[in-house]
């Protein structure tokens, strides 16, 4: 088996990110149609579920990641940022909808660079989540046997 297509690469951050949601307790769901959000992840509360979007980007290139809006984002949305290295090292970075609109060209572009990666390193998506307050909430439904 060979290395990854290229294409393959954003597929491989999100069951990256996935995978980290699942072990950290949330149900992980991902949309048939990708239009801006990667990932649903889902935590159940006291009956009530809260719901987050997330938008996962993977890049060997650091500084410019491209193709993020957050201003066209709802609250409840998440970006994950994965730089990987072919030697398989990796870097993680986790911002709220919030954090990414000052670092959001209109272009789609987001300034990360060496600055901006030091504020948000040593970040976990589930506590970043669990630290949030998610505006999209819904009660269990009950089944009937």
């Amino acid at each position: 088996m060979g290395r990854a297509d290229l294409r393959d690469t954003g597929k491989v951050g999100e069951l990256l990110i996935a995978i980290d949601l699942l072990k950290a307790g949330f149900e992980v769901y991902q949309p048939l149609v990708d239009k801006g959000t990667d990932l649903l992840a889902v935590e159940w509360t006291a009956g009530r579920a809260r719901y987050y979007e997330i938008q996962v980007k993977r890049f060997r290139a650091y500084n410019l990641v491209t193709g993020v809006y957050p201003r066209q984002a709802p609250p409840n949305y998440f970006f994950a940022v994965i730089y990987y290295q072919d030697d398989g090292r990796e870097e993680r970075y986790f911002l709220t909808r919030e954090e990414a609109i000052p670092l959001a060209r209109k272009s789609g572009d987001l300034r990360f660079n060496k600055r901006e990666r030091a504020r948000f390193a040593n970040r976990a998506l589930p506590a970043l989540l669990r630290g949030t307050r998610s505006t999209s909430t819904t009660r269990r439904p009950k089944l009937n046997p």
